[in-house]
């Protein structure tokens, strides 16, 4: 809902026929707070891409935006516990600093893994994997 008030268009793009080793309820949970971190620091009229990938033993999630960026300094602290940056805390005043941190635990409680990555421009491209069940 707050994408559509905003305007932000989500692409998604994913292959039907993955199958990954994962508590549905708890990933959700992850890449839902994932998503809402890029709605909510994204401008009006922007896109929002989720794209999944298979690899050798993984999936690949990836949630791309075209948000304010995460300052290179502070790439290292964003999966910290009530960690908000100075340029979060300025565009925009709710939230508590926890969504990263807790997809972060989901996501390795699985045995995946989540990374941020600044895009060239603006935005940032989040990168998530999760195992995959071979042989289904």
């Amino acid at each position: 809902m707050k994408a559509r008030g905003k305007d932000i268009s989500i692409q998604v793009e994913m292959d039907d026929d993955i199958v990954v080793n994962h508590d549905s309820k708890w990933t959700v949970e992850a890449l839902t707070n994932i998503l809402e971190n890029a709605v909510k620091y994204s401008p009006e009229h922007t896109t929002i891409t989720v794209r999944t990938q298979e690899l050798a033993s993984n999936v690949l999630i990836e949630v791309e935006d075209e948000g304010m960026g995460i300052p290179a300094e502070e790439l290292h602290k964003i999966y910290q516990r009530f960690y908000r940056g100075r340029k979060a805390k300025e565009q925009v005043k709710d939230g508590a600093g926890v969504g990263l941190y807790l997809a972060r635990k989901i996501i390795e409680e699985q045995g995946g893994t989540i990374a941020a990555k600044r895009k060239a421009e603006k935005g940032m491209i989040f990168k998530v994997t999760l195992p995959l069940i071979i042989g289904e």
